[in-house]
Formats: C-alpha cells, sequence, structure tokens
C-alpha cells in the first residue's frame, strides 16, 4: 500500500546468471517505508522472476528468459555509496 510514507531510492542491483556465469550492476530503484527497505518486489513481486530478472541483465532481447524463478539471483542490492547489504537471494 502507498501512502505518504512511501520513498523510492536509487539502488544497485547485482545480478548473476547461474549458467553463463555473466553479471551486471543494474541501476534501479528501491522501495522504503516505515519498516526500512522494502524488498517484496525483489523477493516475491515481478523482478523475482527470471523474465524480468533478464531485461535487467542483458540488453539484448534474444537472451530474455520466459517465466521461472531462480536461474538470474541477486547477489546484493545496496544504496549508492553504501556497503549495507539491503537484499540478497538467499
Amino acid at each position: 500500500m502507498c501512502d505518504d510514507m512511501d520513498d523510492w531510492r536509487p539502488v544497485l542491483v547485482s545480478l548473476r546468471d547461474t549458467v553463463t556465469g555473466d553479471t551486471r550492476v543494474y541501476a534501479s530503484e528501491g522501495l522504503w517505508d516505515e519498516g526500512g527497505f522494502n524488498d517484496f518486489i525483489w523477493s516475491e513481486g515481478n523482478f523475482a522472476c527470471d523474465c524480468n530478472r533478464s531485461r535487467f541483465l542483458w540488453d539484448d532481447d534474444a537472451r530474455h528468459l520466459p517465466c521461472g524463478v531462480k536461474r538470474i539471483v541477486i547477489d546484493k542490492i545496496v544504496a549508492p555509496g553504501s556497503d549495507l547489504v539491503l537484499y540478497a537471494d538467499a
């Protein structure tokens, strides 16, 4: 639920393909709410699916993957200039 407490801020998402070993740091935005960083979209929402994560990892449309979970993993999400890991796939 969005309200006045929600705040979108820049984040850096480190992605890795577990099959090819390809990696990329993708600049995105993350949601902060009254409880801190909200990882739902990355852990269970649309960005948890390989079909979306492959679009962040590769610019080449031919390499985009079908829906599935866990071929493309998030090694970490951090705020720019910070080493504090906000989220990582376990």
